[in-house]
């Protein structure tokens, strides 16, 4: 191992971590490894603890059956409805006629949601698809890429992400699917530009790119980039609520319902996981973590975060919450104000 600046790593959210462990004093290093494609493995040392971090993800404590559980959507999904948690219908599809029949025969071809059976950073995610046509294409552009995929219910309501650490409920956010609003003078694309350069500030994995997904969705809004919308109009990017695809996060921490805290708790000590994500749609997160409010969508570990910078609400500093909860772990007050920003 050897000593390094953190400011060489690409990943926002790892170089967050590193970054509060050198302010801390702690002893950062790593080392790279592999030959095809090499990767980094870091090393954070502090008394007698060791944190120890493979690639650009929180790796540590995580066991197997853990990870398997939360990068495989369905095995998540069975998990959830092994313990009676509220699931949206899901079913697995490895050609684009079984996605046909399914979507036929269980969903009565109303209106569903495709995506990669396996963990995607929110890319191929088909939301809403109603034609035949429609879900052939997904299905197509899903199977490119992947052994398999998803054909599930589509929901409405709210898409919202509570991050745990230490096994305690840390933060959750609302997350907003990419847009910009009109101001009555400027572009759109010069709407999305202005916002980009914010995002950029803070983390630069989280800009809107402007693709043939974005020039579709504003036409079927009747716009164009080169649109200036009335001011105080919202004009919708992107269908996907992911952060990593342009969305917005709204914090929502202090009014989420005592009920999720449990339901955070109670899954960490399943998996035997100290640090994940958990993904939900809900109509309301004020109120009781059950269905009809409730639908749990899938958990993530290792997990990136996007509490730090939020567009509404508080920000919360989930690095030192991790540093914390890893080496003081008795001490650890997942409500303490020092993790506010």
């Amino acid at each position: 191992m050897q000593s390094f600046d953190p400011s060489e790593t690409k990943s926002t959210n790892l170089r967050y971590l590193l970054v509060e462990a050198k302010r801390r004093g702690y002893a950062v290093s790593a080392i790279a490894t592999g030959l095809k494609k090499p990767k980094r493995i870091y090393q954070i040392e502090h008394g007698d603890r060791v944190m120890n971090i493979l690639g650009s993800n929180f790796y540590e404590d995580i066991p197997y059956y853990a990870t398997f559980v939360t990068t495989r959507k369905s095995v998540a999904h069975a998990f959830f409805g092994h313990l009676g948690l509220p699931v949206p219908i899901t079913k697995v599809f490895h050609t684009i006629d079984e996605a046909i029949s399914l979507w036929k025969d269980v969903f009565s071809q109303g209106p569903v949601v495709l995506k990669p059976e396996n963990a995607d950073l929110g890319t191929h995610v088909h939301l809403d698809v109603k034609q035949q046509v429609e879900l052939e294409n997904a299905a197509e552009t899903i199977l490119k890429d992947h052994d398999a995929g998803l054909i599930q219910e589509h929901l409405e309501g709210k898409d919202l992400r509570i991050q745990a650490v230490g096994g305690h409920c840390f933060a959750a956010a609302l997350r907003v699917p990419a847009h910009v609003e009109g101001n009555g003078k400027d572009t759109i694309r010069m709407l999305i530009d202005r916002k980009n350069e914010k995002k950029a500030l803070f983390n630069p994995e989280t800009l809107i790119d402007i693709d043939k997904d974005v020039e579709q969705l504003l036409k079927d809004q009747g716009h164009s980039l080169d649109a200036v919308p009335e001011k105080g109009s919202i004009i919708q990017l992107r269908k996907i609520a992911n952060i990593h695809r342009g969305a917005d996060a709204v914090d929502v921490t202090d009014i989420l319902h005592q009920s999720f805290h449990g339901l955070i708790a109670d899954l960490a000590k399943r998996l035997s996981v100290r640090t994940f994500a958990l993904d939900c749609i809900v109509q309301d997160p004020a109120k009781p973590a059950e269905a009809p409010n409730l639908k749990i969508l899938e958990i993530n570990t290792p997990c990136l975060w996007a509490h730090h910078h939020v567009a509404e609400g508080q920000g919360r500093n989930v690095a030192a919450a991790l540093l914390d909860a890893h080496f003081y772990p008795d001490k650890f007050d997942p409500k303490a104000e020092k993790y506010l920003i």
